[in-house]
């Protein structure tokens, strides 16, 4: 038998193994067993997977931990929609935060002007409004991530 066809066999046999593998795990992992949710915990929420509900993720402020993007990699659809709540989870909270930070400023500060004053609450409540925008979008793309992962679990 020639070199060619013995590199050609041992390929074979490699996809082969490699399909038999990818089978077994894709039906280890079931919809009972791997679809997740998000659940609240504490002051903040968790990413569950499975019937029993184990924690795989945490999700805070400034998004979850460890990253959204290696819990749903089952899915394009569901990794595209985790990038983007990755994206946006930082700024939501940072001009959520942002936003009292500012409409505290005339409070504690009595020397300003009356100008002033307008123009920090007109900027505290542009960043807290902008924020909550961005929040709910990024909780959106959260849900969708989820949403996808568990559908390709489904097929």
């Amino acid at each position: 038998m020639s070199r060619y066809r013995v590199g050609f066999l041992a390929s074979l046999f490699v996809c082969a193994t490699t399909e038999v593998v990818a089978q077994t795990r894709d039906t280890a992992c079931t919809y009972r067993s791997c679809a997740l949710r998000v659940e609240p915990r504490g002051f903040g929420a968790s990413v569950v997977r499975g019937a029993e509900g184990g924690s795989v993720a945490r999700v805070g402020l400034w998004g979850t931990r460890p990253g959204l993007t290696r819990l749903v990699g089952r899915s394009d659809s569901a990794v595209a929609y985790a990038r983007q709540y990755q994206r946006l989870a930082r700024p939501a909270a940072a001009f959520t935060l942002a936003g009292p930070l500012l409409l505290a400023i005339p409070a504690v500060k009595w020397d300003l002007g009356e100008a002033a004053r307008i123009g920090v609450a007109v900027g505290g409540t542009a960043a807290s409004l902008y924020g909550s925008t961005l929040v709910v979008r990024a909780h959106r793309a959260l849900s969708r991530s989820i949403w996808w992962h568990n559908e390709a679990l489904a097929r």
